[in-house]
């Protein structure tokens, strides 16, 4: 094809080092994007290593590098997991890092073999870490779930973009989940000023004459700043929107409660903040509403009570370490 560059090729082949071998298909191609811009493409495809004897395997690899004068970009994709030799481990996943240390977006083709691949990203400079079907089984307890780990810049500051999503996560002995988590989805921003961010999910409780379900979620902000960011994780943007402040706040909705029978409902929220009226004086309150409690023999409900609602704060004095709670509380009784 037109030039000028220069390519060096490698198809099938395979290097050892220290009794570990890396094999695939390798391109090295050197272009000019114009007068005194040069560019550097690096290609791998069918990348396979096998680290500590087959501890850890590493298929399916794909590398694609641009090299300019601008700065450096490019994306790296395996199937990574963990072999036989390691007991009580399960560990699989399909990885993929995104660097970008230039400002620009980037768009480029790469020839490897008789197959095309394109590297597109947007502008950065970030460095991107997602780990897709990721799945985590030690001594019988399961993670699995989609994650992302980004490092940018904000105003000439670093951040630390953490997202995960479809998040489940399974305690138990083994055979069955005492504790199960499911559709977890957690959004956080590391900054200088401290750390910011979101996590919800639904929890259920397995324990004999005892079962707790509903949807939880924690609120988090300690930079005192607004907080307005993207996250990509699996190929999907979310939005992470948090209100300036310094709190705290933990949150059940649809909450149930089963103990020995006895029944309560309702949707509970949690917050620790400092006190508006007093500065420096920590404050925790607790809101309720919705809330439906049974006491019975486990048959039949001898007092009932509904539409419970209501709000506590917990305060307690910087100075003198004195502490009290006022706050109110309504609901129908039968």
């Amino acid at each position: 094809p037109a030039g000028p560059y220069l390519r060096v090729e490698g198809a099938g082949a395979h290097i050892d080092v220290i009794g570990q071998r890396l094999s695939g298909d390798f391109v090295f191609e050197k272009t000019q994007r114009a007068v005194g811009n040069p560019a550097v493409r690096v290609a791998a495809t069918n990348v396979e290593i096998d680290l500590g004897g087959g501890l850890i395997s590493i298929t399916d690899g794909e590398a694609l590098f641009l090299l300019t004068q601008a700065g450096l970009a490019g994306t790296v994709s395996a199937q990574v997991s963990v072999g036989a030799g390691l007991p009580d481990i399960e560990f699989e996943g399909a990885f993929e890092v995104e660097i970008n240390t230039t400002a620009n977006d980037i768009d480029e083709s790469f020839t490897v073999g008789a197959v095309t691949r394109d590297l597109v990203l947007p502008a950065g400079p970030y460095v991107r870490v997602a780990g897709t079907d990721v799945r985590l089984v030690v001594a019988g307890q399961r993670l699995s779930g989609n994650f992302s780990v980004e490092s940018g810049t904000r105003n000439g500051a670093s951040i630390l973009l953490i997202a995960a999503s479809n998040v489940s996560i399974a305690l138990g002995d083994g055979d069955d989940a005492i504790v199960q988590v499911d559709n977890g989805e957690g959004f956080f921003v590391v900054r200088p000023a401290g750390i910011a961010g979101t996590l919800e999910a639904s929890v259920a409780v397995n324990v004999p004459s005892v079962e707790v379900s509903g949807t939880f979620g924690i609120e988090l902000n300690q930079t005192g700043l607004e907080i307005d960011e993207t996250f990509s994780i699996g190929g999907v943007s979310r939005e992470l929107e948090l209100e300036a402040g310094d709190y705290l706040r933990i949150s059940g909705e649809d909450v149930e409660i089963d103990i020995l029978g006895q029944t309560l409902k309702g949707n509970f929220r949690f917050a620790q903040a400092n006190s508006t009226a007093n500065p420096g004086q920590q404050v925790v309150t607790v809101e309720f509403d919705s809330v439906e409690l049974g006491l019975g023999d486990g048959t039949t409900d001898f007092v009932r009570v509904t539409n419970g609602e209501g709000f506590f704060e917990l305060v307690k004095s910087p100075t003198v370490g004195e502490s009290g709670v006022y706050g109110q509380f309504a609901a129908s009784v039968a």
